[in-house]
């Protein structure tokens, strides 16, 4: 019989590290693909746009993005943790329903926004924005059910979503480049396309709860975890450095400045491959020895490290990419790739304490909350002071405070313990039963 156990216990320890190669690799791949197609579309606008033009559009960009952060409240979060630990969590269609509501509310928000501008500005690029509002439905919408395959452990939908929403953007800038078009609405007509494709894409895969277009008013109150929802806020301030810069120190300032923290960016999405996969396993688990969440940190970090070494040495042919009128940028852009190499460990603390307990999500998500204020700040007297170099080296500092801050933190909620102890618990969960859909 002991025989025997073991021989079963082997089997589902194996079973259990092949899922999760391929969940990983399908995730990985898939987040490289659309990290590739992603600097395309940066170098494609770089070059059909002066630095300032491209300043507007970054800026463009990150108001989008932080519409997202901000109304979501962490739900997405909240309904991957869910989905990992009880595929049939009775909250999960209400948390859907609250989100959709959300989604709908921040579009009808961007419309009126963006038309206003327009007319009290009389500037016709504000209108050149306004596709972005069906980009606001139909890409939140994409980003929830990404974050459910995975925790279904179906991963390999994400490379056909990634490449539905990117490649049309590529198409019309290249479109726009050869034939004259206006670059800013060829970006954003790019974006609405790309999600809707990537929308449709995906709609047959979902479970009933998750297709509702028209969410009704629930009865019951669905609670939200606000910590989750401070980090992701916190993460979207970062990038709120380049429209500081445009408006407090100078438009070629910020554009000379946003073209490599912005093409560095992407490559962030290795990492966000691991924290991915691993959170919903890590939900599932009670203890993380310290040795293993330490261990964990370094390999998942390393891919993103590996490349920003090799983004600094291939820095100097940025204006070969972008154009001489971004030759500025070769320094700037060896500094970000250092801040981009911290980045990816704190990434990773965030997620497992995320995976911890309310009180470790609520400590991840004020840390990453308050050093990134304190780190625009810095961006904007950086720039201020040195330019778009001094710019990066704020940047640089404030990622480093950040790491070593969610290091002390992130240890506390592991647990300590021997090598030989780390051992058993992996025997131990290997051989646990895995949620599955």
């Amino acid at each position: 019989m002991t025989q025997l156990a073991r021989g079963i216990a082997g089997h589902l320890r194996q079973d259990r590290v092949k899922r999760f190669g391929q969940q990983f690799g399908w995730t990985l791949s898939s987040r490289v693909v659309a990290a590739l197609l992603q600097m395309v579309v940066l170098a494609l606008l770089a070059r059909g746009l002066e630095p300032a033009g491209f300043a507007y559009v970054s800026s463009i960009n990150v108001a989008l993005l932080v519409v997202v952060a901000l109304n979501g409240f962490g739900i997405q979060r909240q309904i991957s943790y869910r989905r990992a630990r009880d595929p049939n969590d009775e909250r999960l269609p209400g948390l859907f329903r609250r989100r959709l509501r959300y989604t709908y509310t921040s579009a009808v928000v961007w419309l009126a926004a963006t038309v206003a501008l327009a007319l009290v500005f009389d500037d016709d690029r504000w209108l050149a924005v306004v596709p972005a509002t069906i980009w606001l439905v139909a890409e939140q919408n994409t980003q929830v059910w990404n974050s459910i395959a995975i925790a279904d452990g179906k991963a390999s939908q994400m490379m056909a979503s990634f490449l539905f929403r990117r490649v049309p953007v590529v198409l019309f800038l290249v479109a726009a480049l050869v034939e004259g078009w206006d670059i800013v609405w060829s970006w954003s007509v790019g974006l609405a396309l790309g999600a809707v494709l990537a929308y449709l894409f995906q709609y047959r895969f979902q479970e009933p709860w998750a297709r509702v277009l028209v969410p009704r008013r629930d009865r019951e109150k669905v609670g939200l975890d606000l910590g989750y929802w401070w980090s992701q806020v916190g993460e979207q301030m970062r990038d709120l450095d380049v429209p500081l810069l445009t408006a407090f120190v100078d438009p070629v300032v910020a554009g000379i400045y946003a073209l490599p923290a912005r093409f560095v960016r992407p490559m962030n999405m290795i990492t966000i491959a691991t924290g991915s996969v691993a959170f919903p396993r890590l939900s599932r688990r009670k203890t993380v020895w310290r040795t293993e969440l330490l261990a964990g940190v370094a390999v998942g970090a390393a891919p993103t490290v590996l490349i920003a070494a090799l983004l600094f040495l291939a820095a100097p042919a940025l204006p070969l990419i972008a154009g001489d009128a971004y030759a500025g940028s070769v320094t700037t852009m060896q500094i970000v790739c250092v801040a981009t190499a911290l980045w990816g460990p704190c990434s990773l603390m965030v997620v497992f304490m995320q995976s911890r307990s309310d009180q470790a999500t609520r400590a991840a998500g004020a840390t990453v909350m308050t050093y990134n204020c304190l780190q625009l700040g810095g961006v904007v007297l950086g720039g201020i002071l040195g330019g778009a170099p001094g710019a990066a080296l704020a940047y640089v500092v404030g990622q480093a405070l950040t790491l070593v801050t969610l290091t002390v933190l992130a240890v506390r909620y592991a647990a300590p313990g021997r090598p030989e102890k780390v051992a058993a618990s992996f025997a131990t969960t290997a051989t646990a039963p895995e949620q599955a859909n």
